[in-house]
């Protein structure tokens, strides 16, 4: 799931592009890029303060790398950064972000700007805010006994493999889902699916079985009591509705347009009443049982699912939350 915080640090951080030249190469002259290139590069950024304010980050971020690709500038390269944080894209957002920090001032006859110098500042501010918001999974693989076997795993966050060095150690990543995974030879893993958001540190468990060995809980009571519900339930709409339809067929023979001769006949059709009334009331009783069923699966699951732990931490303090 996506973070909920949105960029206002990007829509601040945009006031220092409307008012700010263009220049070039980090170290080089704003002289050497032509006046048609830098009237481009203003459109882009125009045009990327636009869609964001929309809220249409892919397309801001489109915009802003154009106009980064032309001046190469701290201004243009801030904007790129901002709005890959907006994106949830926290990693990748601060690396940038530190980049432009430690970046040589970027100077325009030998003097740097001041919203470049702005800029840079900017981006060590927010790097080091984004260094907290960044979350971070830490997988432990268990087996059947509760023994940590984390060094025996191959491990995947996301699809991305954990080296060898790292396995057991808390892996930083951008908030939303991510899939957690890991296979240990001759052992069934079940993989996990983790909504991690900023500022979490969460700690899954994984638990290794063999093949056929004990899963670590035992199965629902609700299950074997749905099961022997629905037999019961089964069953006994199933001989009572034979028996009703056993005697609509007797009954097809002796009557003519619903009239039925004698007297024993009226008493036919009030067993083949009786009869049809409770065949529905067993299987109604099998419809139960099957709800009952399926309520002790749901239990069962819950035996099996292993913990997840979550750390939070923020700027005023920090909880713990456990999940199963």
């Amino acid at each position: 799931m996506a973070s909920k915080r949105r960029p206002q640090a990007v829509i601040l951080g945009l006031v220092l592009l409307a008012a700010s030249p263009v220049g070039a190469q980090p170290g080089g002259d704003t002289s050497d890029v032509a006046a048609s290139q830098r009237e481009q590069a203003r459109g882009y950024m125009d045009l990327g303060r636009r869609r964001l304010g929309e809220k249409r980050y892919d397309d801001a971020l489109e915009a802003f790398q154009a106009a980064d690709a032309i001046m190469k500038v701290p201004v243009t390269a801030l904007a790129v950064a901002e709005t890959l944080a907006a994106k949830d894209q926290l990693i990748l957002a601060r690396d940038r972000m530190l980049t432009i920090a430690r970046s040589e001032p970027v100077t325009n006859n030998g003097v740097e700007p001041a919203p470049f110098t702005r800029a840079r500042e900017r981006a060590g501010t927010l790097a080091r805010e984004l260094a907290v918001r960044i979350p971070s999974v830490r997988v432990e693989v268990l087996d059947e006994d509760g023994n940590d076997i984390t060094d025996e795993a191959t491990v995947k966050i996301g699809g991305r493999a954990i080296d060898d060095a790292q396995r057991g150690l808390p892996q930083r990543i951008d908030p939303g889902e991510v899939e957690v995974t890991a296979l240990v030879d001759d052992r069934v893993i079940l993989p996990r699916t983790v909504d991690v958001e900023e500022s979490e540190h969460h700690v899954v468990s994984l638990i290794a079985v063999r093949p056929g060995g004990p899963t670590g809980a035992s199965v629902h009571p609700f299950v074997w009591a749905g099961v022997a519900t629905v037999a019961v339930g089964g069953i006994f709409g199933g001989a009572f509705g034979g028996a009703a339809l056993s005697k609509s067929a007797s009954l097809d023979g002796r009557c003519n347009d619903g009239l039925c001769p004698g007297p024993s006949a009226q008493g036919e059709i009030d067993n083949m009443n009786l009869f049809a009334t409770l065949s529905t009331v067993g299987f109604a009783v099998a419809a139960a049982g099957a709800a009952l069923g399926a309520v002790g699966v749901v239990f069962t699951l819950q035996q099996d699912a292993p913990s997840e732990t979550a750390l939070v931490l923020g700027p005023t303090g920090g909880a713990l939350r456990l999940r199963f």
